[in-house]
């Protein structure tokens, strides 16, 4: 496992260096920690063997080379004209990171009014060498996420337009989602259950205060012990850090379920995204939370303008339910894999330097 360490230290390495010691010293704390994160989650997925294989990092495998790491895309979603001061300030933001980003893409999702200029955010970008380009669409749907993977590098961060990052936050993502390929990283860790009943709604779990919580003694155990408090198969469509080729699958799922996100609210698109990849890989995603320092959603963190990405739906949490239960049937299997185990870099967990396992 140290040696799973150091290379992970290897992989973070960046390609031109920071500008000021202040800097490096950041940064190299910041890996030190993620370093020794991985290490612990590792530690509890080896804990899961017995209905989840672990990744080959955690087994030995090398991981990715300096030379290969790949700078990641960031693909913005966005809708709301009144937002586009936020979305300036957020391409701007990421124009600065010049050595981890490779493209900011900005996929407007509304046919019916012009989408915003960003023309000297992007101007930055380009200075920097960051490729910059907006996409437009004939139909608004969740669907257009999924679009314009030639434009996408082999690493892709999807994310909404009221959300936003740290470099420390960018860097963190990149080097996790190059370590773990098979998984899809995020930020809010969900868990879905399907019940055997046919007449049943499934169970989606979505609480305001404890997102992920699901407790029940009698199903989820690991060594005798309950340590079903984190447990989770999925993440929300907020944030996603993950491979395009996996992107570029999105569209050969089930067409009913291509349909339902084209005519339904909630369009439970990342659902369908998380049924994909499990079927795939048969790995789960990585929850990675992080301190509110280093970014996440704007009005929550008192940095937006009042504006939400998605409307505001009554019975939310019912409605998610059933989309489980059609998706499953859409797939015709549940091949969600539930863990136990986050990456966690928010600073008042850690101490605990074992973070899924408690």
């Amino acid at each position: 496992m140290n040696m799973i360490l150091s290379l992970l230290q290897i992989s973070l390495a960046v390609s031109s260096p920071p500008d000021t010691y202040q800097e490096v010293a950041s940064h190299k704390n910041m890996y030190t920690e993620l370093s020794k994160t991985v290490h612990a989650y590792c530690r509890c997925r080896n804990k899961e063997r017995a209905w989840s294989t672990p990744p080959k990092a955690c087994l030995g495998f090398r991981g990715l080379s300096r030379r290969l790491s790949p700078r990641v895309t960031i693909s913005i979603l966005s809708h709301l004209p009144s937002a586009a001061s936020r979305l300036r300030e957020t391409i701007c933001q990421y124009a600065a990171m010049t050595d981890v980003v490779g493209a900011i893409l900005v996929q407007w999702n509304n046919n019916k009014l012009k989408a915003p200029s960003i023309d000297n955010c992007a101007n930055l970008a380009r200075s920097n060498g960051i490729v910059v380009e907006t996409l437009t669409y004939e139909q608004n749907t969740l669907l257009n996420r999924y679009t314009g993977t030639q434009a996408m590098g082999p690493l892709t961060m999807l994310q909404d337009d009221d959300v936003r990052y740290s470099e420390h936050a960018v860097r963190a993502f990149v080097a996790v989602a190059a370590l773990f390929p098979k998984s899809i990283v995020g930020v809010n860790g969900r868990m879905a259950v399907a019940y055997e009943s046919p007449e049943a709604t499934a169970k989606y779990f979505h609480p305001d205060k404890a997102p992920g919580r699901y407790l029940n003694d009698s199903r989820y155990r690991i060594d005798g012990k309950n340590t079903s408090k984190y447990l989770y198969n999925m993440a929300t469509g907020t944030t996603s850090i993950l491979q395009r080729s996996l992107i570029e699958r999105f569209m050969d799922v089930p067409q009913a379920s291509k349909d339902y996100i084209s005519s339904h609210k909630p369009t439970c698109e990342d659902i369908t995204l998380h049924f994909l990849a499990s079927n795939m890989t048969r790995q789960p995603p990585i929850w990675f939370r992080l301190h509110h320092d280093d970014g996440g959603e704007l009005d929550k963190l008192g940095d937006g303008d009042g504006l939400e990405m998605h409307l505001h739906v009554i019975n939310w949490t019912d409605l998610r339910a059933r989309c489980v239960d059609r998706v499953a049937s859409d797939f015709g299997q549940f091949p969600l894999v539930q863990t136990n185990c986050r990456l966690d870099l928010h600073r008042s967990q850690l101490r605990h330097m074992d973070p899924a396992v408690w």
